[in-house]
């Protein structure tokens, strides 16, 4: 049972004030998915008021959604669709048959396609596993971040995706994602606010609520962050950092322009926010803009790994930080795994050396262009970033189709696809949109049918969409 006492406005009826600290603290993280409420005597004995307005309280919430009353049980805070994993929409359909059947096709987690240089990068494991000091490097490392030479690889790396850096600033991680988490542990403490847009990677979200950091969005235009914005937010927040995605953004595909880029550095600045800087999808463009890193280095994290552009189950991830960081940086990584992977990030130094890893990016690159060129026929008017080639589709929709209905209609139709809600922060409203993960389709033949089938829903509208037979 969660300890929760709420803070409550000068609202009346104080039952309502109660609903809003809830609304407010399900939207901030201080209140997660599942999480059982007080027992309303418990929660009025707190709060100084009767029995009959927390019930009151209890009851206004259930019928806003906010939570869910079991016989028995309690009450318990309610799993929201931008709350769930992507693949929610399966388990939550009202068809308790509607499985999938063989020819689904799962289009709602962002995986790149099959490694292109599958057999190139076998031959190079086999390489460093044939090679005599095999039982060292099978041993932990000393240096916990990463060694020399290993840093040294992924520095040269970086120049490609526009960073100029030193090994010396360089942490070496299990995935992006484990970098994103120690970004955060090592720069906040729990309770602190942390800045993002208001469509952002799911995977903050857990890693957020897993520190308890609460997160706020920043609201966005076609070019990413609003300055604007951003500077109200660091001024009414006092957040401690920044989470974006500016090259390609997740889910909507905006490229931030150096412009914007060099305000929102100074904003961050100013304001002593860290700008975690999330760098995955930049090696999908031929010349990748100027990185915070480059303009800030005093104020940015830059994050990426070989997942997207060479294969996922390496775990090769890295970070650039400033070196005042790396201390922290250390602690972080001491208390989430110990050590980087080693062996893997000797494969990954093998990999960067040997130039396979940057053919098998060119090789994306020249997947995505394919795959988007697929998708322009099926969806000519979808918006579409200049000077980059997104590995997943940014898909608005046309009334009256809301996310939620197009989401279950398409897995009716044997596709499934990522609801825009998953991405919000907070309890604002989001665009009706899905995010379609091109490079997700294990074949272009799979990825053209699972196409047409969405395209063909488009103008049915959700009336006609639920009756559709599953695929």
């Amino acid at each position: 049972m969660t300890i929760w006492l709420p803070e409550l406005a000068e609202q009346r009826p104080i039952y309502k004030a109660i609903v809003s600290a809830m609304s407010r603290d399900i939207a901030e993280g201080r209140l997660g998915p599942g999480e059982r409420l007080p027992p309303q005597r418990e929660l009025a004995y707190q709060l100084g008021v009767t029995v009959g307005t927390v019930t009151r309280a209890y009851t206004e919430a259930e019928r806003q959604g906010l939570v869910v009353g079991e016989v028995g049980r309690g009450t318990f805070v309610k799993q929201s669709r931008r709350d769930a994993p992507f693949d929610t929409v399966r388990r939550r359909s009202s068809d308790p048959e509607a499985v999938p059947s063989e020819s689904f096709i799962d289009l709602s987690s962002n995986w790149p396609p099959e490694p292109p240089m599958a057999e190139e990068i076998g031959a190079t494991i086999r390489e460093v596993t044939s090679e005599g000091n095999l039982g060292k490097r099978l041993q932990y490392r000393f240096d916990l971040i990463g060694g020399r030479d290993q840093r040294q690889a992924i520095a040269g790396h970086l120049r490609a995706e526009g960073l100029d850096t030193r090994w010396q600033e360089l942490v070496l991680t299990n995935g992006a994602q484990h970098a994103i988490f120690m970004a955060l542990l090592a720069t906040t403490r729990p309770d602190d606010i942390v800045l993002c847009e208001e469509l952002t990677f799911f995977a903050v979200k857990s890693a957020a609520r897993s520190l308890s950091l609460r997160l706020r969005g920043v609201a966005m235009d076609e070019w990413g962050l609003q300055p604007d914005a951003l500077d109200a937010a660091c001024r009414a927040t006092q957040a401690k950092a920044l989470y974006c995605i500016p090259t390609l953004q997740n889910p909507t595909n905006r490229i931030m322009p150096i412009e914007r880029r060099r305000e929102i550095a100074e904003i961050c600045r100013r304001h002593e926010v860290m700008i975690v800087e999330d760098g995955i999808y930049s090696f999908l463009l031929d010349e990748p803009p100027c990185p915070f890193a480059q303009l800030a280095p005093e104020h940015s994290i830059y994050i990426s790994s070989l997942s997207k552009s060479v294969a996922p189950s390496l775990r090769v991830g890295y970070m650039r930080a400033p070196e005042r960081l790396l201390d922290a940086l250390t602690l972080a990584m001491r208390s989430t795994t110990h050590c980087a992977n080693s062996f893997a990030h000797d494969i990954g130094q093998r990999l960067i050396e040997s130039g396979i890893a940057a053919r098998s990016a060119k090789a994306m690159r020249e997947e995505a262009r394919y795959r988007q060129e697929v998708a322009r026929r099926y969806f000519p008017d979808a918006e579409r970033p200049v000077g980059g080639t997104p590995l997943h589709l940014w898909l608005e929709l046309p009334s009256p189709w809301r996310s939620g209905s197009f989401v279950h209609a398409a897995y009716r139709a044997g596709v499934g696809v990522a609801d825009a809600e998953v991405f919000a922060i907070g309890r604002e409203e989001v665009p009706h949109a899905v995010r379609i993960c091109l490079a997700a389709a294990p074949t272009r033949e799979g990825l053209q049918s699972a196409l047409g089938r969405l395209a063909a829903l488009v103008p049915l509208g959700p009336e006609v969409g639920p009756g559709l037979p599953l695929m």
